[in-house]
């Protein structure tokens, strides 16, 4: 009886990790092409409704001061959006965010237009949703 079941079985296994196999990859086929393919854009605003992190913050926020919002553009369209702060401290708050990027943005006139040391993502989401096959 064991041996029955296991010929039964063995060819099901077998066709099942042959599918598992193309599926796996045909999605990292798909993952390149689509590094290949995806490009960094600035962005002069972004829809803040769809934020799921800071939608309070405005766009006159996101590009003031030297803060800016870049999107991921693949095929004509914008995948996923990061909004970056450049400071020279670590902010833990949204107001010491806006204060140490004013104080780099106002430090950089000084120096040759070098905005601050570190780039803070301080919101990044995505605008497409993962499809499973």
């Amino acid at each position: 009886m064991i041996q029955a079941l296991s010929k039964k079985f063995k060819p099901r296994i077998k066709a099942r990790i042959r599918k598992n196999k193309q599926i796996i990859n045909k999605n990292i086929d798909n993952f390149f092409d689509w590094i290949k393919g995806a490009e960094l854009v600035e962005l002069k605003e972004c829809n803040t409704k769809e934020d799921p992190v800071r939608p309070e913050l405005d766009n006159v926020f996101r590009r003031s001061y030297g803060r800016k919002i870049f999107g991921v553009k693949y095929k004509g369209e914008i995948h996923a959006v990061m909004c970056f702060a450049y400071t020279n401290q670590i902010p833990r708050s949204v107001d010491e965010l806006d204060k140490f990027s004013h104080d780099a943005f106002l430090q950089s006139a000084q120096r040759d237009q070098n905005v601050g040391q570190i780039a803070i993502a301080y919101t990044v989401w995505s605008k497409k949703k993962v499809v499973e096959n």
